[in-house]
């Protein structure tokens, strides 16, 4: 893949496969299309059937 490097206001292309960028983070494995669901403890928004919007907490499971 093409790429432009922009380093100190100057610019380099060069050749990186995409094995290398999602090494260097620069694109995901996957894209995200925002229907994920989320992880343990991240927090989310819901919105009910009357249009009330809330913010909720994904629980994480406590095993005793």
């Amino acid at each position: 893949m093409q790429v432009e490097l922009k380093v100190n206001d100057k610019s380099v292309q060069a050749e990186i496969s995409e094995e290398q960028l999602k090494k260097l983070g620069l694109i995901e494995d996957k894209p995200r299309a925002g229907y994920e669901r989320v992880e343990k403890g991240e927090m989310y928004y819901l919105v009910d059937i009357y249009n009330n919007i809330m913010r909720v907490t994904k629980k994480v499971k406590r095993i005793m």
